[in-house]
C-alpha cells in the first residue's frame, strides 16, 4: 500500500489516494486497531471531500460511525450517521433514516 500511495501522491491522484487510505484503514480494522483505522478513514474522508465524491464521503462517515460505536462513543456515532445520511448523493428517503429508524416526525 505504501508504494501505491507514493505513486498516487507523485501523480497527484487524489481519488486513488483516498481508496488506498481506506484500504489501509480496513487492514488496521482487521487487526482491531481502531485508532489507526479511524486515522486513515479521516484522511480518506478529506480527500473524498476535495474531489467531491459524495458517495464515498457518505461511506466514510458511515464507517466512522460504526467504529465510534465500538469505541463506546454513541453520540459521535449518531453524528457521523447523520452526516452520512444527509449526503447529497443519497435520495431524500435514504437521507431521512438512521440505523433504520426514521428521523422525520410521524404525524
Amino acid at each position: 500500500y505504501e508504494r501505491a500511495m507514493d505513486h498516487f501522491r507523485a501523480i497527484d491522484d487524489k481519488p486513488h489516494q483516498a481508496v488506498t487510505l481506506t484500504e489501509i484503514g480496513d487492514r488496521y480494522a482487521e487487526q482491531e486497531d481502531l485508532d489507526r483505522t479511524i486515522e486513515y478513514y479521516e484522511q480518506a474522508l478529506e480527500l473524498y471531500r476535495e474531489v467531491a465524491n459524495h458517495r464515498q464521503v457518505s461511506v466514510c462517515f458511515s464507517y466512522l460511525g460504526y467504529y465510534a460505536v465500538y469505541q463506546g462513543d454513541i453520540a459521535l456515532s449518531i453524528d457521523y450517521q447523520h452526516r452520512a445520511n444527509n449526503c447529497p448523493c443519497l435520495p431524500p428517503v435514504a437521507r431521512s433514516t438512521t440505523f433504520g429508524i426514521t428521523s422525520r416526525a410521524v404525524s
